[in-house]
């Protein structure tokens, strides 16, 4: 829960092929070896409250990287929520969870939460 528990904060991390959007390519050349895998990361933001809620400046730190997950204001109003746009990477199908934080802006002041991270394949989740 984030945001003194108004929005709750699903960190999501899938493994496949499938999950990359259509045609996309990787900017830079991958060397590949057989425990690699893509995987696509994203958060979905659900406003649990009766007020629209405004979060800014949001950005995702995991193993020490720092990515931008939501780099203007948004505003998720009640009852509704709002995905932040993928990220996509190669990783490999050994590495474990890692704890990642979340990083934003509320009501003027900088906070942060942990997000714990499941990774799963496409047909894992789609079996839940």
């Amino acid at each position: 829960m984030i945001a003194n528990e108004k929005v709750r904060a699903h960190l999501i991390v899938t493994l496949g092929k499938e999950r990359l959007p259509k045609g996309y390519e990787f900017e830079h050349e991958i060397i590949r070896s057989q425990d690699q895998i893509e995987q696509v990361t994203e958060i979905y933001f659900t406003n649990l409250s009766k007020e629209p809620v405004s979060l800014s400046n949001m950005y995702l730190q995991s193993n020490s990287r720092r990515r931008e997950i939501l780099p203007e204001t948004i505003t998720i109003q009640p009852g509704k929520w709002v995905k932040s746009e993928p990220i996509m990477q190669i990783t490999s199908i050994y590495r474990p969870n890692i704890e990642s934080v979340l990083f934003y802006e509320y009501g003027g002041s900088n906070l942060s939460s942990p997000l714990p991270q499941i990774r799963a394949p496409v047909s894992e989740l789609r079996g839940k």
